[in-house]
């Protein structure tokens, strides 16, 4: 399925990825949003948890349900809205019977970012209702779902939720529809709709067009008669490699007993293997399996092997069995050896070390992927593509149900009745038609999401410089002392109580710093050409950092004391993790804020990879020098404080955002110490050569070093540091790649390339016109001449043609001056 070309999938994934936007993610039957859920779920940098309303949905789609996720009552959730407003979160889950949540689960569903629902057409709009106020108790919000996005997955012309006789009149006298577009917190909350349009299983235009009838409720005679040239009788007719859709369990378990028994071979019976907890309920096939060989199967998983020589809902006869084998056989007359599967019962817990969402397998079930497959019922087969079917629609009970069963099919000539089928079982709900009918109408805009990234984009920005919660946790650190004698001793409670005050002032000035981002953002909402505003952020991110680095990060290690009592030393652990992803993402950002760089770091942090920080071992070049100009900044500070007698921060010498900078690129020039971002102008006229000197004499004892190692030959415990990235991008521009296939080949960013190709520029490593024709050089020079004064964001507004990369590279080969504003 080539997805990259379907434009409203990549619509949906943009919503998902770049925006905080409620999405509903609708289609016909086989559009591809089966395949969209799996693919999302491998790339997806925010914390996430997969639900689905029933248990063998939840397992087919690799999460859990929502019931057990959320606590949901079996009861229908009858909640006064009107009467609720007045309410706080928790006397709201009280008001409905809800018990308070275990600490793990609350700290799990505090850390969810998006909430993805799949089959979402049978979730009750009480029961989302429900999942408003868990989210917004546990996370202590009044905004609807506690400000977790929600991602929905369904087809409402499918499988309708599950209201009982007893439960109609309840929800009746609070609800519009028992549907989950009539949830009262989803209303509040909004969200957009974005359906999709091709169909993969079927490329006939006359049975999409038919389908198309039926699902949308258009049943003219023309169509019923048009789907009745299919009907072949009752049972007695089946033909080899068809299965019978059918709409009760018995009459599907009855049909595949006779037609087993009706076989002379023997029988033979394969048990499952169940591990931890696994209930019987949501077991994907037999836990006894019994075949024998001449059985009509179908497999339920799709092949993992390259060759993919079946798929989940594939029909083929079972043609050599052993206690230890079995062997299927396709129409196409090839023989497939299947082997056993394993499905997993799983929940979401939190990682201790990590703090990231997880999940944790609580059980599992492993047998053979296969099914007698004579028959199953209509419920079963959500989500299966046959080649060939049989329907028996005359007890249709649910809408939907009709509709699902002849799409499962590829072709209209694949498709049997036994039934003839009846205007008055395919019903369809005036109710979704209009929902559907208005989400049409209303899809989003290329502009609607531009407009969503940007503020998504703004509320993360905001976040990067939110220390509220911090501050919080550690006025609650310092409250935990007042109990505590011992671990309030003199020592600590001055360390605690600094750490108190520190972030407290932090937080006065970022709140500040914040509402300055509001004014910037009013004027020039663009956070990527906004130079001005990217120019306060690097600031701060400075600023930050120096503050972070300055000793903080190390008073919020527990100490002995601290340990022995476990509600501290569990808060100033929860304290410095989240310093430290501040931390993490400070750095990222420190040179430009995006939401790609932001929510890496973040993800990274949360993973409890933190590249930068101090104290790593000296694995590269770079490392060496994040130690070494730390070590000289230190020293600096020293020595001006007793020249002149006034005390100096380090930062003030050297800031982090330039630290890192001088350490990554390591410039062996003055123009190339120019060229570094945010480095003090003082720094560089009083420093610059000690700067250089250092840096040299390090790059030299690493490339020493690294020769050394190389000598020493195979068989030394002695790692080799690692080659310099900037020289792997010339070997590989020497070998006749672009930048942009570097950057995509490495996993690294463009910008990273184009900085690369910078310095390669300074040391005379490459030429300009080894990257450049001699009209683009000639036609970018003459702009630099023109306007001398101007930043690369209007230049690249006067030639949209070049890449920021490319008016680096000619700013550097020809000694132009860096415009900073600063």
């Amino acid at each position: 399925m080539e997805q990259q070309t379907n434009p409203e999938l990549e619509l949906a994934r943009r919503f998902v990825v770049e925006t905080s936007q409620n999405l509903f993610l609708t289609g016909k039957a086989g559009t591809g949003k089966t395949t969209f859920l799996r693919d999302l779920g491998r790339t997806l940098l925010k914390a996430h948890a997969i639900c689905a309303p029933t248990g063998v949905a939840a397992i087919n789609a690799g999460g859990v349900t929502l019931h057990s996720l959320f606590h949901l009552p079996l009861a229908p959730v009858a909640i006064d809205y009107q009467h609720a407003q007045h309410l706080s979160p928790q006397e709201q889950l009280a008001h409905i019977g809800m018990q308070p949540f275990r600490k793990e689960k609350q700290r799990i569903l505090q850390r969810l970012e998006l909430l993805i629902i799949d089959e979402v057409s049978m979730l009750r709009a009480d029961y989302l209702d429900a999942v408003d106020l868990v989210l917004r108790a546990v996370r202590r919000s009044w905004t609807p779902f506690g400000g977790v996005q929600l991602l929905l997955i369904g087809d409402l012309y499918q499988l309708p939720p599950v209201v009982t006789p007893q439960d109609e009149p309840i929800l009746q006298a609070h609800y519009d529809s028992p549907y989950f577009f009539s949830s009262h917190a989803l209303h509040q909350a909004g969200y957009l709709s974005v359906e999709l349009q091709t169909v993969y299983r079927q490329q006939d235009d006359r049975f999409l067009s038919l389908l198309n009838s039926i699902r949308e409720g258009n049943m003219g005679p023309e169509v019923i008669r048009e789907l009745n040239r299919r009907y072949t009788g009752p049972g007695g007719q089946r033909k080899k490699g068809h299965i019978l859709l059918t709409t009760h369990n018995q009459k599907a378990d009855t049909i595949n007993s006779q037609e087993l028994h009706a076989l002379d071979t023997p029988l033979i019976s394969y048990e499952a293997t169940v591990e931890g907890d696994f209930a019987e309920r949501n077991f994907p096939t037999d836990q006894t399996l019994t075949l024998r060989e001449g059985a009509q199967v179908m497999l339920i998983r799709n092949d993992k092997q390259a060759q993919k020589r079946y798929f989940n809902g594939k029909i083929g006869t079972a043609t050599e069995l052993t206690p230890s084998r079995i062997t299927v056989t396709f129409d196409d007359g090839m023989e497939v050896r299947i082997e056993p599967e394993t499905w997993e019962n799983v929940r979401y817990t939190l990682n201790p070390q990590t703090k990231t969402v997880e999940k944790e397998i609580l059980g599992t079930f492993t047998q053979y992927p296969i099914r007698l497959a004579w028959a199953i019922t209509i419920h079963k087969s959500q989500g299966l593509t046959f080649d060939e079917v049989e329907i028996d629609g005359q007890a249709a009970f649910a809408a939907g149900q009709i509709y699902v069963a002849l799409s499962r099919c590829r072709t209209l000539e694949g498709i049997a009745l036994t039934t003839r089928l009846d205007p008055r079982a395919v019903q369809t709900d005036g109710r979704i038609v209009a929902h559907s009918r208005d989400a049409r109408r209303d899809a989003p805009t290329a502009q609607q999401l531009e407009q969503a990234r940007a503020a998504y984009e703004a509320q993360l920005l905001s976040s990067l410089f939110d220390y509220a919660e911090p501050a919080r946790l550690a006025t609650s650190i310092v409250n935990v002392l007042k109990g505590d004698e011992l671990a309030a001793s003199h020592a600590n409670h001055q360390r605690l109580r600094s750490v108190e005050s520190t972030l407290h002032s932090l937080e006065g000035h970022m709140q500040r710093f914040r509402q300055q981002l509001r004014t910037l953002l009013a004027h020039n909402p663009s956070i990527g050409s906004n130079e001005t505003l990217q120019d306060r952020v690097a600031s701060a991110t400075s600023y930050v950092l120096d503050l972070l680095d300055d000793g903080l990060l190390e008073q919020l290690t527990p100490s002995r004391v601290d340990r022995k009592n476990e509600t501290l030393a569990a808060r100033l652990q929860e304290l410095k993790e989240r310093i430290s992803e501040k931390h993490e993402c400070s750095i990222a950002c420190a040179n430009g804020f995006t939401i790609e760089r932001y929510t890496k770091a973040r993800a990274l942090a949360r993973m409890g990879e933190h590249p930068h920080a101090t104290g790593r071992s000296a694995e590269s070049l770079a490392d060496t020098l994040i130690q070494k100009l730390e070590q000289w900044r230190e020293q600096k500070a020293q020595e001006i404080a007793q020249q002149t007698g006034d005390p100096i921060r380090p930062g003030q010498i050297l800031n982090r955002a330039a630290l890192y900078a001088l350490a990554e690129h390591a410039p062996t020039t003055l123009d190339g110490l120019r060229s570094i971002p945010r480095l003090p102008s003082e720094t560089l006229r009083t420093h610059g050569m000690e700067l250089l000197e250092l840096i040299q004499r390090e790059q030299a004892d690493f490339e020493q070093a690294a020769q050394h190692t190389h000598e020493q030959g195979p068989g030394t415990e002695t790692k080799p540091p690692r080659a310099k990235s900037y020289l792997h991008t010339l070997e590989l521009l020497r070998q006749g790649r672009t930048p942009e296939t570097i950057a995509r080949e490495r996993g690294i960013t463009d910008k990273t390339i184009a900085n690369h190709i910078c310095r390669l520029l300074r040391e005379s490593r490459i030429s300009i016109d080894e990257l450049l024709t001699a009209d683009d050089i000639a036609t970018l020079r003459t702009d630099f001449e023109l306007y001398p004064e101007a930043p690369l964001s209007e230049r690249i507004r006067r030639h949209p043609r070049f890449t920021y990369g490319q008016l680096q590279w000619v700013r550097t080969a020809f000694s132009y001056p860096v415009i900073s504003r600063w």
